[in-house]
């Protein structure tokens, strides 16, 4: 795997995602380079500027809206960036990257957005260790050929 590969992990609150950054970038080191950002805005500008760089993205569910629409108080804000961030890779002919939901919402509410999408998981925040998302993340990208 070529070290220009990028997963990128989004949530509003970074250290609760910091053992799951830290075991990812050890376990792929010098494979590929991952990346946590800091919000929803963040996570949608990273993705244009390099989507074709992007191996998969990690994000929370329940995350501040910042100016994205009907997010339900931010309970959806992970869903609405999940669909734009699919109509922007539709628009421009782009293979459609994994994303892995990590939440702590429970994964009741995506059960439509995953089952649509072959190459979307969610996993819930309370029942999975870091080495749970790594394996995750390698399924996908074992189904992506990366």
């Amino acid at each position: 795997m070529p070290t220009t590969d990028l997963i990128l992990i989004a949530d509003d609150e970074p250290g609760r995602i910091e053992p799951y950054r830290e075991d990812l970038e050890y376990s792929l080191r010098g494979m590929i380079r991952v990346e946590a950002v800091e919000g929803v805005r963040r996570c949608l500008e990273r993705i244009r500027d390099e989507h074709s760089r992007l191996a998969c993205v990690v994000m929370d569910v329940l995350m501040a809206p910042e100016g994205l629409e009907n997010t339900v108080g931010g309970t959806r804000t992970g869903i609405r960036a999940f669909e734009y961030i699919r109509a922007f890779e539709s628009k421009r002919g782009l293979d459609h990257v994994p994303i892995v939901f990590l939440t702590n919402l429970g994964t009741e509410p995506l059960v439509g957005v995953v089952t649509s999408d072959s190459r979307c998981l969610a996993l819930s925040k309370p029942d999975t260790l870091p080495i749970d998302l790594r394996r995750a993340v390698d399924r996908l990208l074992v189904e992506r050929g990366r």
